[in-house]
C-alpha cells in the first residue's frame, strides 16, 4: 500500500535542538504526525453546484489565530468531488521543534470555481494532552471531533511509525498555499541596496525553498 507523504518542514522561529516540544513525550521525537481520515455530517454551504469539501491544517503556539499559524509547515487536501461523505485519507509530518504547546487547527471550506471559497467549520486540538494519550499506542490515536458549525472530523496522532501500522492507502499532503505575492515594482540598479529588490525565504518556506530571491517580472 502507499504510505502519506513524509516529507516534514521546521517551524518558523523553533531552535536547532533535536528534543520534543514542551508538553509532547520524548518518545515522539521533535516530529508530529496525523491522519485526516475524513468528516460526517457536513451541510453543503451553497443550495446549488457541486459540494467539493476540502481541509487546510495548520500547527502553531497554543492560542495562536488562523492567520499566525504558519503556512509553510501547514497541508492542504484536494476537493472531495465524489458524494457523501469526504474520505481524504491524507498523512503528513511536521516538525515542531522549539514551538510553544502547539495545537493543530484544521478548517473546512466548500470549493467554489466562481467565487471564495465557503468555510464550513473549523477544529482545535491541543497536541501535548493528545500526543500523551497515543504514547505507547502503534497504530496512533484517533479522535472524532465535533467542528466549530456542524459536523465533526476524523484525526489519528502518533509518531511516523504510525504510517506503517495502519491499514490501507494514504494520499499524499501537499503544502498550504503561501501568502499572496505583493505589487511588482522596477528599480534602477544604482538604487539596490541591501533593502531591495532582494527577497529572503525565510523559515516560513520549506528547506528547499529558503534562501535569497531576485524579484523580476518574468
Amino acid at each position: 500500500s502507499s504510505k502519506p507523504a513524509a516529507s516534514t518542514s521546521k517551524a518558523p522561529g523553533s531552535s536547532t535542538s533535536s528534543s520534543a516540544p514542551e508538553g509532547i513525550p520524548a518518545s515522539f521525537g521533535s516530529k508530529c504526525s496525523f491522519v485526516i481520515w475524513g468528516a460526517t455530517e457536513l451541510s453543503p454551504a451553497d443550495s446549488v453546484g457541486q459540494h467539493e469539501p476540502y481541509f487546510v491544517a495548520r500547527v502553531g503556539p497554543k492560542g495562536s489565530t488562523w492567520t499566525e499559524k504558519h503556512r509553510g509547515i501547514g497541508r492542504r487536501s484536494q476537493p472531495w468531488a465524489q458524494g457523501g461523505d469526504p474520505q481524504w485519507r491524507m498523512g503528513f509530518s511536521v516538525d515542531v521543534t522549539g514551538m510553544l504547546s502547539p495545537e493543530l487547527e484544521i478548517r473546512i471550506y466548500d470549493q467554489d470555481l466562481f467565487t471564495d471559497d465557503d468555510f464550513i467549520g473549523a477544529a482545535v486540538f491541543h497536541l501535548p494532552e493528545t500526543f500523551r494519550d497515543a504514547e505507547g499506542k502503534p497504530e496512533g490515536l484517533r479522535l472524532q471531533k465535533r467542528l466549530s458549525s456542524q459536523g465533526s472530523i476524523s484525526v489519528s496522532f502518533g509518531s511516523k511509525e504510525m504510517f506503517e501500522k495502519l491499514e490501507g492507502s494514504f494520499i499524499p499532503a501537499f503544502f498550504d498555499e503561501m501568502s499572496p505575492i505583493g505589487e511588482i515594482k522596477s528599480v534602477n540598479v544604482d538604487d539596490i541596496t541591501g533593502d531591495g529588490p532582494m527577497r529572503i525565504g525565510g523559515p516560513e518556506l520549506p528547506p528547499s525553498l529558503q534562501g535569497m530571491y531576485w524579484l523580476t517580472d518574468q
